[in-house]
């Protein structure tokens, strides 16, 4: 069943009796606002005005901080210079990425060479060998309790050579190992003298080219001397000698270029 609700018209007294003990409760605040003086009246209210001015012009005027975007681009610092070795072989693993900066003498990548795989080889082949012996002798020391001093002495000759046999691989490790770091540090010294060597070939290019030049502009002009009869065959002969051994240089130093270029590929 609903039910419904109504007002009763015995709540408005309370309420009535309510409004009037606000009303009292007011009047202080009332008449002390009527007793004070008409200026300090007018001055709170234009200090009232004047803050609503200020927050209106604040708002209006204030700073906003803006964000624009823009595209970019991304400039490399650094030296860009292109990297080429002398070692023959096949990449196997780059050690630096794309654009990545690095320093002198970093390694750059792994290159599969045929030398290196050789040398490599034969360090692992010695390694494995020593792992047996190593496997052989310690499975010998046990049996080597159970048998007779005949076996015993026969057995400590065993376990003597396989010693030996174990300082020899040693050895042989230690000398192949040093034979590639010895491999490694010819192909860097190979690398630095076939620089020099080009850069070296480059100057001497550089002035063979200038003399040939300047050789070349000294005969023509003799040419012009002897056609007009200022210079004689003779000189004309000398200067074209000097061209010729000019010329001849810079050819020489040419082909040197290029079979130093051919060595480094």
């Amino acid at each position: 069943m609903a039910a419904l609700i109504h007002s009763s018209t015995d709540d408005f007294p309370d309420s009535l009796n309510e409004t009037e003990r606000i009303e009292e409760e007011q009047s202080p605040l009332s008449e002390t606002l009527e007793t004070m003086p008409i200026w300090i009246s007018r001055g709170v209210l234009y200090l009232c005005i004047l803050f609503v001015i200020v927050s209106l012009l604040f708002a209006c005027l204030g700073r906003v901080d803006e964000v624009a975007k823009a595209p970019a681009v991304i400039i490399p610092q650094g030296r860009l210079k292109p990297v080429q070795t002398d070692l023959e072989g096949i990449v196997t693993e780059l050690l630096v990425k794309e654009g990545e900066q690095v320093t002198a003498n970093q390694p750059l990548a792994r290159i599969d060479s045929a030398d290196v795989v050789k040398i490599l080889s034969e360090v692992q082949t010695a390694e494995r060998s020593l792992a047996a012996v190593k496997r052989e002798l310690e499975e010998s020391i046990p049996l080597k309790q159970q048998q007779t001093e005949s076996q015993t002495a026969i057995q400590k000759q065993k376990i003597a050579s396989q010693e030996q046999r174990q300082q020899a691989l040693q050895l042989q490790i230690a000398s192949e190992k040093r034979a590639l770091e010895l491999l490694q540090e010819q192909h860097l010294i190979t690398q630095k003298q076939q620089r020099e060597k080009q850069n070296r070939l480059q100057l001497d290019r550089k002035f063979a080219k200038a003399q040939a030049d300047r050789e070349e502009e000294q005969l023509a002009g003799v040419m012009q001397l002897v056609k007009k009869s200022a210079a004689s065959r003779t000189e004309l002969r000398a200067a074209q000698e000097k061209y010729d051994t000019a010329s001849a240089a810079l050819v020489k130093v040419e082909s040197q270029i290029n079979e130093a270029e051919n060595e480094s590929q």
